[in-house]
């Protein structure tokens, strides 16, 4: 007892044999390396010198032909019943459709014809292609990965809200912006008119203003212009409305995400905890 008092370890923990480890998890670090060297074939597919290469055909083969096995062995180890209905049942549904759409894309381009809807067909298997890296959130050990993952989905709501209130934010702004400096006939002048000629394209210059891209199409800075024209009454308020939503509104965003993700990274904990007793 004085021992698990000072580790922090609960008693049953220490009297009870360590669970056994499921043959899948020694596959993991092979289906790792697999979908990143998939990811990097996949790149390597988008260069122009490289796209018409004819070994990709193979190399895709090979990729179909291990995610069959992988299918396969997960069949065998968990039995019909637990592979289709059990708590991983959607991504062993995702697998198989992954499976087909790569042996549908080795025969159309094993095939010799090249009409339209095979066209269509190998574009549509190769953007299926970039959806194997998902796989990456099935392995156990990117755990921290997946809590990220799970905090930004159930944080959405709440974003949805700071967006909200950042879209408010700049809308207001943006309609002071526009009646007064848009109006003014040096914004013409200084070929500043296209930034401030319509509500939406002002709410478009005061979002590229508050995250940094500031400038004109010549490269020259925006609020430089404009603080040099009006002086310091336009510095005062660009200083207030960058500080609002800039220091303000995006770090509450950074923050409620940043909570979601600690509050489901302790449910996470908890639940795994009561599985162990």
């Amino acid at each position: 007892r004085l021992v698990a008092e000072l580790t922090f370890v609960r008693i049953n923990d220490l009297a009870a044999p360590p669970e056994p480890v499921h043959p899948l998890v020694y596959i993991e670090p092979f289906v790792a390396f697999l979908i990143i060297l998939n990811g990097v074939m996949i790149g390597l597919q988008t260069e122009d010198s490289l796209e018409d290469w004819d070994g990709w055909v193979y190399l895709e083969s090979s990729f179909a032909g291990f995610l069959i096995l992988e299918i396969l062995l997960r069949l065998h180890l968990l039995r019909c019943k637990r592979f289709f209905c059990g708590p991983e049942k959607f991504w062993n549904y995702f697998d198989v459709l992954l499976s087909i759409t790569g042996v549908t894309d080795c025969l159309v381009q094993l095939q010799a014809g090249t009409d339209i809807f095979g066209t269509s067909l190998l574009r549509f298997c190769r953007l299926i292609r970039l959806v194997r890296i998902v796989k990456v959130f099935r392995l156990k050990f990117m755990r921290d990965l997946r809590l990220m993952v799970k905090g930004l989905v159930a944080g959405l709501r709440t974003l949805a809200l700071a967006f909200s209130l950042l879209f408010c934010v700049i809308y207001v702004i943006s309609g002071f912006a526009t009646m007064t400096i848009g109006t003014y006939p040096r914004t013409r002048e200084l070929e500043l008119d296209d930034y401030f000629k319509t509500l939406p394209v002002t709410m478009f210059t005061a979002f590229r203003c508050f995250t940094g891209e500031c400038v004109n199409s010549q490269g020259f800075s925006l609020t430089a212009i404009l603080a040099q024209e009006y002086g310091l009454l336009f510095g005062l308020a660009y200083v207030a409305s960058y500080m609002l939503v800039a220091m303000g509104i995006f770090n509450v965003i950074l923050a409620v995400y940043a909570f979601w993700k600690m509050l489901v990274t302790a449910s996470g904990d908890h639940h795994e905890s009561g599985q162990g007793e």
